[in-house]
C-alpha cells in the first residue's frame, strides 16, 4: 500500500467522523429538549369552599354504623380471630383470651386467662364500642406493646358488623350507643343579581 492508498483511507475515515459530529449537533439544535430548573409540572388544583356548594361529605359515626351493622357478615369477620379467640360462652382460652360478653368488661380481665401482656395488664379501662373500635383497627396503636400479633381491620363498616357480632356473644348484650343528631347549619346564601 502506497502513501496516496493510506491518505485516502485516512481522509474517507476522518471524513466520516466530521460528518456524524456535525450530524450529531444538527440534530440537537433542530430537535433540541427545552430544559427546566423545576423537575416537576404544578398542577393547579382549584379550592372548594361551602359557599361555592361544594359539601364536606362526612363519615358515619361508629354508632350509625353500629345502626347498620350485619351481624351475620360480622361473624364472617370473627373468623379472622378463630385462630387465637373464640366467643361462645363456656369455650377455652386459646392464645388470646376468650371473648364471651367482652363489651363492658375491664380490659385484661378474662378469668382463667394468664397469657396478657404487661402493658395490656397495666390499662385500668374496660372495653366500649370506641375503645374496641380503636382496637380493632390498630391494636398497637391503643395499647404499644400488646402481645396481639393483628394488623387490625381496615373497613369501618367491617369493624361496626364484628363489634355487633361481639356484642351478642353476651348474656345481656350491651345497649347500643346512641346516635347523635346531626345539627345541620342552613347559611343563607347572599343575593345574586
Amino acid at each position: 500500500m502506497d502513501s496516496f492508498e493510506f491518505n485516502k483511507i485516512s481522509a474517507a475515515v476522518l471524513s466520516g467522523i466530521l460528518l456524524i459530529m456535525v450530524l450529531s449537533m444538527a440534530s440537537d439544535v433542530i430537535y433540541s429538549k427545552p430544559t427546566s430548573d423545576k423537575l416537576a409540572y404544578s398542577v393547579e388544583v382549584p379550592e372548594t369552599t361551602a359557599a361555592a356548594g361544594a359539601e364536606a361529605v362526612k363519615a358515619p359515626s361508629l354508632a350509625e354504623l353500629l345502626q347498620n351493622a350485619d351481624i351475620g357478615r360480622g361473624e364472617k369477620e370473627f373468623k379472622k380471630c378463630v385462630a387465637c379467640h373464640t366467643s361462645a360462652k363456656g369455650e377455652a382460652h386459646r392464645m388470646g383470651p376468650n371473648l364471651f360478653d367482652i363489651l363492658g368488661r375491664k380490659m385484661a380481665s378474662a378469668d382463667g386467662f394468664g397469657g396478657y401482656s404487661t402493658a395490656l395488664k397495666g390499662e385500668d379501662r374496660e372495653w366500649s364500642y370506641d375503645l374496641m373500635d380503636q382496637w380493632l383497627k390498630a391494636p398497637k396503636s391503643v395499647v404499644s406493646g400488646t402481645s396481639m400479633a393483628f394488623a387490625g381491620i381496615r373497613k369501618p363498616q367491617s369493624r361496626a358488623n364484628l363489634i355487633a357480632y361481639l356484642r351478642t356473644q353476651a348474656d345481656t348484650p350491651k345497649d347500643l350507643p346512641a346516635v347523635e343528631a346531626a345539627a345541620e347549619e342552613v347559611e343563607e346564601a347572599p343575593a345574586t343579581e
